[in-house]
């Protein structure tokens, strides 16, 4: 996708749900759903993030239960059929159940109930929804550096592309954190903190301070990492090149 097209798509996305996640119908409109989305938290719906996606996208098949889940590390991988050809490209923090671990592959149920397989080396496989990262700090921080160089996209929370909000959603939630899916509502977690205190895993919010409408996050105490725009990639930034945050958050 060129920058030209993410700048177009810039204020016309919602948001992005990732293979198998679950959404919630609450209309229709020919071959569209209006959903939500309740693993995405907004103060615009307590239901979940609302949207609308096409009928074709998504499916009523019941979820197989599993024991274990498998959640994507890397920042896509291939699911692939018996004969090992790749059949869908899934994403960073997609979590799908596990049939059975092998040497080099472990085998998913898919939403619709088919088996695939996934590279092990891809996944890190957890019981239930357990968290795949312990939380802390250091792990918040390198986890986010993974994302460094992937394009911007409004709306985006995948490992092809992201926006500011995205990136810090996906990041703290495989560390077993969920946080809200747009900035302004990310602003209110965990505990203000000066940013003169601010330290690497903290979040640091820009603009009005009503309603911040960027998010980043520390690296150190003097520096940042972020998705700053359509124009721009993942990248970090000098803390003294940022204005001063109107809200500095520890969600850890």
């Amino acid at each position: 996708m060129s920058t030209t097209t993410r700048r177009g798509l810039t204020g016309r996305i919602e948001t992005q749900a990732l293979y198998g996640d679950p959404l919630t119908v609450i209309g229709a409109s020919g071959g569209w759903l209006h959903v939500v989305a309740p693993l995405q938290s907004t103060h615009r719906d307590p239901r979940g993030y609302p949207g609308w996606v096409p009928r074709r996208q998504v499916t009523t098949h019941q979820p197989t239960q599993a024991a274990s889940t498998a959640t994507v590390t890397a920042l896509t991988a291939w699911l692939r059929d018996a004969a090992g050809n790749r059949t869908v490209e899934i994403s960073f923090g997609t979590r799908l159940p596990v049939l059975s671990i092998g040497t080099a592959n472990v085998r998913i149920a898919t939403p619709t109930g088919t088996m695939l397989r996934v590279a092990r080396s891809k996944v890190v496989v957890r019981p239930g929804t357990a968290a795949v990262y312990k939380a802390s700090r250091a792990s918040v921080v390198a986890v986010a550096k993974r994302f460094v160089g992937l394009p911007y996209l409004w709306g985006g929370r995948s490992g092809l592309a992201l926006d500011c909000s995205g990136l810090t959603g996906l990041v703290f939630g495989i560390h077993g954190v969920r946080l809200p899916r747009d900035a302004d509502d990310q602003s209110h977690v965990g505990a203000a903190v000066s940013p003169a205190a601010a330290r690497s895993g903290d979040l640091a919010f820009y603009g009005p301070a009503t309603a911040p409408t960027h998010v980043a996050l520390y690296v150190s105490a003097s520096t940042l990492i972020q998705a700053p725009s359509a124009a721009h990639p993942v990248d970090f930034v000098s803390v003294s090149n940022m204005p001063k945050p109107v809200r500095v958050r520890r969600a850890l």
